[in-house]
């Protein structure tokens, strides 16, 4: 909230309402989005659809991509390279050949 907002009292209840477990949750779920927390994660909505259950057992080891300049052109090769190798090219080949592209890239 802005330092020369108006009505914050208002706002921070709004806000409060807003980011209660059911409202975000209802919010979350009818996005399509993954629960943005473990409390979330426990209801009924994700645990008993097998496709979210899938995605939601996922969540704990999952990171942020890393804000550093070049990460979307690293990102891409690691791509390219992974579909490379899904089509039958060499493992290690492809990841070595990524690798030197991807250091080209933090070199910059």
């Amino acid at each position: 909230m802005f330092k020369n907002s108006k009505n914050k009292d208002e706002a921070w209840k709004l806000l409060d309402f807003l980011f209660t477990k059911e409202q975000r949750a209802k919010f979350t779920q009818g996005e399509g989005f993954l629960p943005v927390n473990k409390e979330e994660a426990k209801m009924d909505y994700y645990v008993n659809n097998a496709d979210l259950a899938a995605f939601t057992a996922l969540l704990p080891d999952a990171r942020f991509a890393p804000v550093i300049p070049g990460w979307e052109e690293i990102a891409q090769i690691t791509s390219d390279a992974m579909q490379k190798i899904y089509l039958g090219g060499d493992p290690e080949a492809g990841l070595k050949d990524a690798a030197a592209k991807a250091n080209a890239v933090l070199k910059k």
